[in-house]
């Protein structure tokens, strides 16, 4: 394992041409520097250079890994094997380019590892003269410029939306927030704790990846790491939250949070339709806790369809059931009955149903629901019409 030193002196920040003068970098130096460490922080460059070192570690063995014309990774064992240095010879190395005590030589490395490794922590301490250096004012800006970049790896955008916080809990706590500033809120509390979880879900993966490359990485940068995931999705949600909110309001359509199962407005509408299913196949000879099961089943489904229509109309929840709840009558024939017995029975309403396209078939499925044309515009399920369809 690779042991890291600490600096001994700090880093000092000198002209680039002339070398003897010290000098506090600019703005857009530190900019630059905040930027490439937050790059080289990203989950998937971390991946990369994890991949990078295993190829070049797999070419001492001789073994090599190359694209065929597919493009498909093809493993080759027909390289000459490059050459492993001593860890004198190293040290040399690492001296002449004036990182002693800043890599320490390891067995089975390549040249080319070598370069790689000290390429890298010239970068990283270049990086850190920088940021040392500069003036105090500059980190909010640094800290942008850091969140900013973290936007271009995908693996950190989902880390920061790991389903940690219930979406009926969430969507409670919207609908009793107070105003888009409250909203806000809760989306800031709810992105922290998403973010850090999913920033701790992948830290292991860029600890290992500074771990391979010998960079100045403890324990407090890897909680430095978490507790930035936990900023970047308290700084997420809220954005993401609101642009969602904003395109809802554009197309008419009522938030997710005006929606939730247990509103005042639904559930007592829910339990007046569930009584009336129950008493009605009670009446009908059902037996009673049976008919109490399936009505409080029936009620449900009903109700939660009547939400998600009063959702995709902006309409209230009533005007649901007022249309489309069916009337009850007491003295239906049992509802264990078959099908065919029920529809023989003179209380039941027989219609002829048509469905209402020129294809013929035997079975109807239910599939291929919502992936063809025209709304939907009664919910989920089949469609009849009441005439034949005539091809003229």
């Amino acid at each position: 394992m690779p042991l890291f030193t600490q600096r001994e002196s700090r880093p000092a920040w000198f002209h680039e041409t002339d070398q003897s003068q010290w000098l506090r970098p600019g703005l857009g130096d530190y900019l630059e520097a905040a930027a490439g460490d937050a790059w080289e922080g990203l989950p998937t460059v971390a991946l990369g250079r994890l991949g990078e070192m295993a190829a070049l570690s797999a070419q001492t063995t001789g073994t090599d890994v190359e694209l065929d014309e597919n493009g498909t990774p093809v493993i080759s064992h027909e390289r000459q094997p490059m050459a492993i240095l001593p860890t004198e010879e190293q040290a040399s190395i690492i001296d002449a380019y004036g990182l002693k005590g800043q890599i320490t030589p390891q067995p089975g490395y390549s040249r080319d590892m070598l370069d790689v490794v000290m390429e890298r922590k010239k970068a990283e301490l270049a990086r850190q003269a920088a940021r040392e250096a500069a003036p105090g004012i500059y980190a909010p800006l640094g800290f942008a410029t850091e969140l900013g970049i973290s936007l271009f790896d995908p693996i950190n955008v989902a880390s920061a939306f790991v389903p940690v916080v219930g979406e009926a809990r969430v969507l409670s706590m919207l609908g009793r927030a107070s105003g888009a500033l409250g909203r806000a809120g809760v989306r800031a509390g709810v992105g922290t704790v998403e973010g850090a979880v999913g920033a701790a879900m992948i830290e292991p993966v860029i600890a290992l990846a500074k771990t391979q490359q010998q960079a100045d990485y403890d324990m407090s940068d890897a909680l430095g790491n978490i507790a930035f995931g936990a900023a970047f999705g308290a700084a997420l949600h809220p954005t993401a939250g609101a642009v969602g909110d904003w395109l809802r309001s554009r197309r008419g359509q009522r938030q997710p949070w005006q929606i939730m199962p247990d509103t005042d407005e639904s559930l007592p509408l829910m339990r007046r339709h569930r009584d009336a299913i129950r008493d009605a196949r009670i009446s009908a000879g059902a037996d009673e806790a049976r008919a109490a099961e399936e009505s409080a089943a029936a009620a449900a489904l009903f109700d939660a369809r009547a939400r998600r229509w009063a959702y995709d109309f902006n309409q209230p929840v009533t005007a649901f059931y007022d249309r489309y709840m069916p009337d009850y009558r007491a003295g239906m024939a049992p509802f264990d009955r078959t099908v065919d017995n029920f529809l023989s029975t003179p209380e039941s309403l027989d219609q002829t149903a048509y469905h209402g396209t020129p294809h013929k078939f035997k079975d109807f499925s239910l599939e291929h629901i919502g992936t063809g044309e025209g709304a939907q515009a009664h919910g989920w399920g089949l469609y009849f019409a009441q005439i034949e369809h005539s091809t003229g």
